[in-house]
C-alpha cells in the first residue's frame, strides 16, 4: 500500500489488487498478539480506505470484497481455475476409483487439517479409506501434532508438487476437501481449490457456509456439512464412498458449471480491460 500511494504521488497509475480481505484475515492472524489484532485490522481498513479513493482502480477477487470499495472503480477478478489445467489424461469413473479423499493448499489449523485427519479415522473404524495430503504446514509444531493424532495413520502426506502431479491425484480420489473453519476470512471466501476440485469433475465436501450452500445449492457439485462436527464429516465421506453414481453425477456437474463460466479465461477478460 505505501510504494502504492508513493507511485501515485509521482502521478503514475496505481492499481490496488485485493485477494483478500484482509482486515477481516488478520483477526484470525496467530502470530499476531491476540490484543494486538482489531487494532491492526482497524490501522489496515483505514490503509484501504484511503489507498481505495487515492488510486486509479481496484481489482478484487470476490463481490464480498468489492463492497468495501468505490464501485465506480473496483472491477472483480475471480480467482477461477485455468481450464484443464488439472485435468489428468486418463481418469477413472468413481466407483473404480480407490476410496481416497483428497486436500491440496496450504495445510493450516484453520483449514481444518485436524478435523480432516480425525473424520479419517472415525471413517477407518468400519470403512477403510485414506486422505491425502497435499502442500505445506504452516508449521512443524501443527505437522507434530497432528501425526501424534489416531487417524494419522491413514493420511499420506505428500507435501508441496508439481501442478501434473496433482492432477495424477484429483484423477484417482473420490472427493475434494474444503473444510475451513468460520473465521471472518473464510465464511465469504471463494477458495480456487474448491473450483480446481470442481474443474476436475471431484465432487466437494465442504464447509457449511451461507455463501457456499448458495452455489452448492445452484450446482449441486456436492455435499455441506459443520466443519467442527468430524463424526458428520466421517458420514458425509462414507456417502461419498457408498452412492459412487451420485457422487460422479455432482462432479460432472461442478465441471460443466466451471467449462461454462466459472473459469479463468471468463475472467482474464474482465483483467485485461481494467488494465
Amino acid at each position: 500500500i505505501v510504494p502504492g500511494l508513493v507511485l501515485k504521488a509521482m502521478r503514475k497509475r496505481v492499481i490496488y489488487d485485493v485477494h483478500e480481505d484482509l482486515p477481516r484475515q488478520i483477526l484470525s492472524k496467530e502470530w499476531i498478539p491476540l490484543w494486538l489484532r482489531q487494532p491492526v485490522s482497524w490501522l489496515t481498513e483505514a490503509l484501504e480506505y484511503i489507498t481505495a479513493r487515492t488510486v486509479n482502480g481496484v481489482i478484487t477477487a470476490t463481490p464480498h470484497i468489492a463492497k468495501r470499495f468505490p464501485p465506480e472503480k473496483t472491477a472483480v477478478v475471480q480467482n477461477y481455475p485455468i481450464l484443464g489445467e488439472l485435468v489428468a489424461e486418463s481418469r477413472q469413473l468413481h466407483h473404480q476409483r480407490p476410496p481416497v479423499f483428497i486436500y491440496v493448499g496450504g495445510i493450516t489449523g484453520i483449514r481444518g487439517v485436524r478435523e480432516c485427519v480425525e473424520a479419517i479415522g472415525i471413517l477407518n473404524e468400519s470403512t477403510e479409506a485414506k486422505l491425502i495430503l497435499v502442500g505445506n504446514f504452516e508449521s512443524d509444531a501443527l505437522l507434530e501434532e497432528v501425526k501424534a493424532m489416531p487417524g494419522w495413520q491413514y493420511v499420506e502426506h505428500k507435501g508441496f508438487l508439481a501442478r501434473d502431479e496433482v492432477a495424477s491425484l484429483l484423477a484417482e480420489a473420490r472427493a475434494g476437501l474444503v473444510m475451513f473453519h468460520p473465521v471472518p476470512n473464510h465464511v465469504n471466501a471463494q477458495p480456487n481449490k474448491l473450483f480446481e476440485y470442481m474443474s476436475t469433475g471431484l465432487p466437494v465436501i465442504a464447509s457449511d457456509f451461507p455463501s457456499w450452500r448458495e452455489l452448492f445449492d445452484k450446482v449441486g457439485c456436492g455435499l455441506l456439512v459443520n466443519p467442527f462436527d468430524t463424526l458428520a464429516l466421517a458420514a458425509t465421506m462414507q456417502q461419498v464412498l457408498e452412492q459412487p453414481m451420485e457422487a460422479q453425477e455432482m462432479g460432472e456437474r461442478g465441471a460443466a458449471v466451471v467449462r461454462g463460466r466459472l473459469n479463468w479465461d471468463c475472467e482474464a477478460e474482465i483483467l485485461l480491460t481494467t488494465y
